[in-house]
């Protein structure tokens, strides 16, 4: 392999780690979120977690104008996990 191709293959790699990472932060959003609200004593604490590690997809959320998908797909992990909603 040429050098050249060597690097454009190692560049790929690299856009499909930084994607694949993007996508697991997106769709771990309500199962996570659903779990805290389950386990946590307080919902303070749940409520740090979210503000804490999804506020920049929150900020994302509302700028694109999609609140209602990402709060119908919240709600659907809360009922999976029977968590309060």
């Amino acid at each position: 392999m040429s050098e050249d191709t060597e690097e454009k293959s190692q560049a790929g790699r690299w856009v499909i780690a930084m994607v694949s990472v993007l996508v697991v932060y997106v769709l771990s959003f309500g199962p996570v979120c659903a779990l805290a609200n389950k386990y946590y004593d307080s919902p303070e604490a749940a409520q740090f977690l979210m503000w804490t590690f999804y506020k920049p997809l929150e900020w994302g959320c509302e700028r694109l104008g999609l609140e209602k998908l990402s709060s119908s797909y919240y709600a659907w992990w809360c009922e999976i996990f029977h968590a309060p909603y």
